[in-house]
């Protein structure tokens, strides 16, 4: 709880989502989940749930006022499910580019295989054009 100027305002956290990849249009399929405390624990529940599979995940906060109960601010962030964190982009794009360095590599030895090849078809006919002469 804060005490702002004469307000007694509390913080309240949430984490929701659905089993389903549609919600319905009465809500009836959103789950909440309880003692969100912090945004730091809604955003490990958060990740939980995409390890889970979960549909239209949604964390947020909500700011009122104890004294009138009325809503201050609040705010949310939906579709989670949909958005990665960038340490596993960044591991994703590290082994992209081995796998491309490889690719290249790989590429490389095929043009000196495919020079030795064409040089040595090469060779071989310019022997067989010398004992003609």
């Amino acid at each position: 709880m804060i005490n702002n100027n004469k307000k007694d305002l509390k913080i309240e956290y949430f984490v929701e989502y659905t089993n389903e990849l549609e919600r319905d249009q009465d809500f009836r399929n959103i789950k909440k989940l309880p003692r969100i405390t912090d945004l730091e624990t809604a955003i490990s529940r958060m990740f939980l749930l995409r390890k889970q599979n979960k549909h239209n995940i949604a964390i947020g906060y909500e700011i009122s006022d104890t004294n009138t109960n009325k809503l201050v601010i609040g705010d949310d962030a939906w579709e989670l499910e949909y958005h990665t964190d960038t340490s596993k982009e960044d591991k994703l794009q590290t082994k992209i580019s081995k796998q491309a360095e490889t690719i290249t590599e790989l590429h490389n030895e095929l043009e000196l295989i495919k020079s030795f090849l064409i040089k040595y078809n090469a060779l071989d006919r310019f022997n067989k054009e010398m004992k003609g002469w």
